[in-house]
């Protein structure tokens, strides 16, 4: 991204559009140090939610060794929904999709509890878009 002193107009180069990634360029999440810790707190948050409807029943050692076997990027590199990977994960329908919706939302809950945008995100995507660039946000987050 131009730095905030730098100009931006249409006549520097014929630019159509600009693609940001959203972790950790636009907003910052956790670093691959803490993954450990983050995909615990999601995993005790799923079993937490799963108690609450009385379905409890996969161990969270089972949970996490579970997870963290899934933890592999696809051959084809796209990214994975969400409510599948939990499904396999905790043992439950796949066609459970008020349950799934609901503990995709309890899975994510930490991760987006620690997310903070940069503080200057905003200003330089209001600046590019006000400079005529067409701007879009991409993420592998589920």
């Amino acid at each position: 991204m131009p730095s905030s002193g730098d100009e931006i107009t249409s006549t520097q180069q014929p630019v159509s559009a600009a693609l940001f990634d959203l972790g950790n360029t636009l907003a910052a999440y956790y670093h691959a140090d803490a993954f450990r810790s983050v995909l615990e707190s999601c995993l005790r948050n799923v079993l937490d939610e799963l108690a609450r409807r009385g379905r409890a029943g996969v161990r969270f050692e089972q949970a996490l060794e579970a997870a963290l076997a899934s933890n592999q990027e696809s051959n084809d590199f796209r990214v994975r929904p969400l409510a599948p990977r939990l499904a396999k994960i905790f043992a439950l329908e796949l066609q459970d999709t008020p349950l799934l919706d609901a503990l995709s939302v309890a899975f994510l809950e930490p991760i987006f509890a620690m997310g903070r945008r940069y503080d200057d995100s905003l200003p330089e995507l209001a600046r590019l878009r006000a400079a005529g660039w067409r701007i879009g946000i991409v993420s592998n987050s589920p």
